[in-house]
């Protein structure tokens, strides 16, 4: 209530210290009749004609209601800036998988391998594993090594040990979530990859790769795990297209591109599939801390919804909004 009787106070102390001070001006000056105002010596005259003593009567009046207004004008100033951090603030709202699954296609980002030979390891662990054990979470990689080494099959065991270490089971794990989710109305239709360049840190021996140079071999990789998934039983669905964005990486630190390249990817997704923002959802676990601040950004306020995969394994879905006059919230 405060905040608005302030917002209030703010055209109105204005307009009546405005107002007044206009009147002020009348009572006590004359504009030389007939005359122009863009003609000087009328400036002049006008000056010169300028009668402070002694007042009018209704000078007095005038003047009280300007410094009235300047008054308003000045506690409503004082009163917005004391509470500044209530006038706008931003909440991400958790939203529940059956909130999120209709979501019809994806954008996210890759993160690298940090070694360009780990590539081929990847992809012989990941092709010997099905896809929702690839995407199980934490706890559920770890149930499964164990199961697989209680049956004795040790390579099933190392396997799985292995795909719990690498961060590409990330994205694997939140595609297959909404892949696979029940009774979905629509299925998911297109991922689009965002890649990051190499990185040439500093006194390091070599640059780090970027997934710029790996993105291919993940697309192959995404796709064959589901084709093979939905050629079983109840999971068969169709398959989404996986696309990149971009032909080339960006720098995932770079917080304005970023924010440009995502807003490519909504675009994208708007003309080349059809969908509105309603049905995207951007995933921020990608990259460093720069990445996930940018792409929580770009959905705020704009129907989209952005997507967490945590240390767990486990996909989280959130709905971020700019509120004006309320706390701000936390997620």
């Amino acid at each position: 209530m405060g905040l608005f009787l302030s917002g209030l106070g703010l055209p109105v102390g204005a307009g009546w210290a405005g107002d007044s001070l206009m009147e002020v001006i009348r009572d006590t000056t004359a504009w030389p009749m007939g005359e122009p105002w863009y003609w000087p010596p009328a400036w002049y005259s006008w000056m010169t004609s300028i009668k402070l003593c002694p007042l009018p009567p209704e000078a007095h009046v005038h003047i009280t209601g300007a410094i009235g207004g300047i008054t308003v004008f000045t506690l409503a100033v004082w009163f917005l800036h004391r509470n500044r951090n209530r006038l706008l603030s931003s909440d991400a709202s958790p939203l529940l998988l059956s909130k999120a699954k209709d979501r019809t296609v994806l954008i996210m980002g890759l993160s690298s391998l940090y070694d360009e030979n780990a590539v081929p390891k990847t992809r012989a662990v990941f092709q010997s594993l099905p896809m929702q054990d690839i995407a199980a979470s934490k706890a559920g990689i770890g149930a499964l090594a164990a199961q697989a080494e209680k049956n004795g099959d040790s390579t099933r065991a190392q396997n799985l040990t292995a795909a719990g270490k690498t961060n590409w089971q990330q994205p694997f794990r939140l595609v297959w979530t909404l892949w696979a989710a029940e009774h979905r109305r629509k299925p998911l239709r297109a991922i689009l990859i965002v890649t990051s360049k190499a990185d040439p840190a500093v006194g390091a021996p070599k640059p780090m790769p970027g997934s710029e140079t790996q993105v291919d071999a993940f697309i192959e990789l995404l796709a064959d795990r589901l084709r093979d998934a939905a050629g079983h039983g109840p999971n068969a669905r169709p398959l989404p297209e996986i696309h990149k964005v971009t032909p080339e990486g960006i720098d995932f630190e770079e917080y304005t591109d970023v924010v440009a390249v995502l807003n490519k990817a909504v675009s994208l997704a708007e003309q080349t599939f059809g969908v509105s923002h309603n049905r995207i959802c951007v995933d921020i676990t990608a990259g460093q801390k720069v990445f996930s601040v940018a792409a929580a950004m770009v959905t705020m306020n704009r129907k989209l919804i952005f997507s967490y995969v945590n240390n767990q394994g486990i996909p989280r879905f959130y709905d971020a909004r700019i509120n004006i006059g309320g706390e701000s919230g936390e997620s």
